[in-house]
């Protein structure tokens, strides 16, 4: 997740830099959950894991994804399943987005749930959120993607604006008023 030119060089990983951004509004979304410390606690283990798979940064090993319940026991059952898979959701979360389930929900009725979901979470009014959702060609982690880079560059009132034109403009989607 935090990789740079020099960790890419890293053959075998024994420690991870993590910056330092208290003002990230996923991170202050999380934080002010029921459980956001402990999400944020079981986040940074998650990353110790993932630094550690033969794919660096993917949760999933010669055994298969690293699941709720395999991190339970890793950690030697300090937690409950449930617990953790309360906070799995909360780091899942659209409006956290800091761990990503590929693979889940691909395609058909709940691909595009997952998406307006995602959409209405991000404030994207109708009835554009529901074009983008049921647009084939316009995928979950594009969606997450997009937002996570637009949080970054843009006032937060022009988020969902600017995440409907640039969706729109690629995939050549007609909104009211003409394309966006």
């Amino acid at each position: 997740m935090w990789e740079n030119y020099k960790s890419r060089t890293i053959t075998r990983v024994s420690y991870v830099c993590l910056p330092v951004n208290r003002r990230s509004e996923a991170k202050v979304w999380l934080l002010t959950q029921g459980q956001g410390l402990a999400a944020f606690g079981l986040f940074i283990t998650l990353v110790e894991m993932a630094a550690l798979c033969p794919t660096r940064g993917v949760l999933s090993d010669e055994k298969g994804p690293i699941t709720p319940s395999r991190v339970v026991l890793r950690l030697g059952n300090a937690v409950s399943e449930e617990q953790v898979a309360h906070l799995w959701s909360l780091l899942t979360h659209p409006m956290c987005g800091w761990l990503v389930q590929r693979g889940v929900v691909e395609c058909g009725e709940g691909a595009e749930r997952s998406k307006a979901a995602l959409l209405k979470a991000f404030k994207v009014a109708e009835p554009a959120a529901s074009a983008i959702a049921k647009c084939e060609g316009v995928t979950f982690d594009e969606i997450r993607v997009s937002m996570a880079r637009i949080r970054k560059s843009t006032d937060i009132k022009n988020q969902p604006a600017i995440l409907v034109k640039e969706l729109a403009s690629r995939h050549g989607l007609e909104l009211a008023g003409g394309k966006a």
